[in-house]
């Protein structure tokens, strides 16, 4: 299951729904920014998996250019409660493409689905 966040009105794209997450700040990693924006949107501490990013994609939009890293990550404690969004659902990978996904998101939910469906990677075996 993917946790997903639904914009607020005023915000820009109200109604919309996206994988939260926010803003590095500077001298942030990836990682600890995630934590923050995490705690901040939906009142839940997270542990970030240690993986390579889901997918990263820069997108173009009339009012900024923005870069997003999609890290995985299970919530260590607290249930996720929608603090900065209108809503917030879990739903499965297969359901993303039926959702009204902001366009940057897009291709982040496509290479979800796409690594989902390939299933666990096969663990190297250790040589001796």
């Amino acid at each position: 299951m993917v946790l997903v966040a639904q914009r607020h009105a005023p915000s820009r794209f109200p109604g919309l729904w996206e994988f939260p997450g926010g803003k590095v700040e500077p001298g942030e990693t990836q990682e600890a920014a995630l934590r923050r924006e995490i705690r901040e949107e939906l009142g839940v501490d997270i542990s970030v998996r240690s993986e390579p990013p889901i997918g990263t994609v820069k997108w173009d939009y009339d009012h900024a250019r923005v870069l997003l890293i999609a890290l995985r990550a299970d919530i260590v404690s607290g249930t996720p409660r929608p603090l900065d969004h209108a809503a917030v659902r879990w739903v499965a990978a297969e359901e993303l493409s039926a959702l009204p996904l902001l366009p940057a998101d897009r291709p982040i939910a496509i290479s979800l689905q796409t690594r989902l469906r390939a299933g666990p990677r096969p663990e190297t075996p250790n040589p001796q």
